[in-house]
C-alpha cells in the first residue's frame, strides 16, 4: 500500500511549531514578553524531541 502525505515526524514538528506560536502569543498578550523567531523554533524543536522521547519510552520492549 502506498503511504501518502508527510511523514509522522513532520506532522509532529508542525504541531509543535503551532503549539509554540500559541505559547508565544499568550506570553506576549498576558506578560508583554516578545519571542524571537529563533526562540519559537528552538522551543518547537525541544517540544518535538521531548514528545518523541516520551513515545519511545512508553513503548514495550521488542521481543527477540
Amino acid at each position: 500500500m502506498l503511504h501518502q502525505g508527510p511523514p509522522e515526524a513532520t506532522i509532529s514538528f508542525i504541531l509543535s511549531v503551532m503549539w509554540c506560536l500559541w505559547k508565544a502569543r499568550n506570553d506576549h498578550r498576558f506578560n508583554a514578553n516578545n519571542w524571537t523567531t529563533a526562540r519559537v523554533l528552538h522551543e518547537a524543536q525541544a517540544t518535538d524531541a521531548a514528545g518523541r522521547l516520551t513515545i519511545l519510552q512508553d513503548q514495550p520492549p521488542a521481543r527477540s
